[in-house]
């Protein structure tokens, strides 16, 4: 007897990097939550399955960790067939040069192997103590590669690291393109403490820049800090009152550009379709913080 399947889409990744790059600690950690010190060899493949749910779409992750060591490459090769992603698991604590050096070995060969239509998305390991996290996000760029840091050990963006790879096969969807100014480090920094569904917030916060282990927008000479609280409560489809009567402004995320709800609330209320409307919003909500 067929038993129903509990998810809508299920998405085949593979893992790869050095040997000790950190791939093991990471899938354990995003697929049992779990961390340990000790270090244990991989020996041809391990495999770990999640499965992740955004806006009512519930996706399974299966992901193939293969070995680093170069005597084990080729039985890990033939899990590039049928991946729709690449995790390439770079140490963030090794030297920029050799971590850069490993980005472009891996990138290389997994476009050897890969499907065309497979993506790439550069995993940085240990971010607890990172020696080179900016120089990797700068290669990352110039080379048109998909970058984000992690720590198993503290479990920083392990569960954003699945919801960004989602995103990037487009299971899940960007509602907003990041931001593309520049954060000006010496910048004055505004705290915006915002609060709603967790599905709203990680909408908002996807055209939000990583900034020092925070999630900014520069707005002119400041820049803006995404923190949790009270003051700004955001929805797309359902609004709760009760959430908004706390809050000192809303923000509909409206996917529908140009049209408007009739929301009961006394609370000012703006409307955000895309990166440059939140750019207006911000500077008239910074009035009421």
């Amino acid at each position: 007897m067929n038993q129903q399947k509990n998810y809508d889409f299920l998405v085949k990744y593979t893992i790869v990097g050095e040997e000790k790059s950190g791939k093991s600690k990471f899938l354990n950690r995003l697929t049992e939550n779990k961390f340990e010190n000790n270090y244990d060899i991989t020996i041809g493949v391990e495999f770990g399955t999640i499965t992740i749910t955004q806006r009512c779409v519930k996706a399974k992750l299966q992901m193939c960790n293969t070995a680093g060591q170069e005597c084990f490459r080729s039985i890990g090769r033939q899990y590039y067939r049928d991946a729709k992603l690449v995790l390439i698991c770079v140490d963030l604590s090794k030297e920029s040069e050799y971590a850069i050096q490993q980005i472009k070995f891996w990138v290389d060969e997994a476009n050897h192997h890969k499907d065309e239509i497979c993506k790439l998305l550069v995993i940085g390991t240990k971010q607890d103590i990172q020696k080179c996290e900016s120089e990797v996000k700068l290669a990352c760029s110039e080379m048109h590669l998909q970058f984000i840091p992690t720590s198993a050990k503290t479990n920083y963006n392990i569960q954003e690291s699945a919801v960004k790879s989602l995103q990037i096969v487009g299971i899940f969807k960007f509602f907003f393109k990041p931001q593309t100014d520049p954060i000006i480090p010496d910048s004055k920094t505004v705290k915006f403490k915002f609060c709603g569904s967790g599905d709203d917030t990680e909408l908002l916060k996807s055209c939000f820049q990583e900034y020092n282990n925070q999630l900014c927008f520069q707005l002119g000479k400041q820049k803006v800090r995404f923190d949790k609280g009270n003051d700004i409560y955001v929805f797309s489809d359902e609004f709760d009152r009760y959430g908004a009567s706390k809050a000192k402004v809303v923000i509909c995320i409206n996917p529908v550009k140009y049209v408007r709800r009739t929301l009961e609330t006394d609370k000012p209320t703006f409307f955000v379709h895309s990166t440059d409307d939140l750019q207006l919003v911000f500077l008239r909500i910074r009035s009421f913080m």
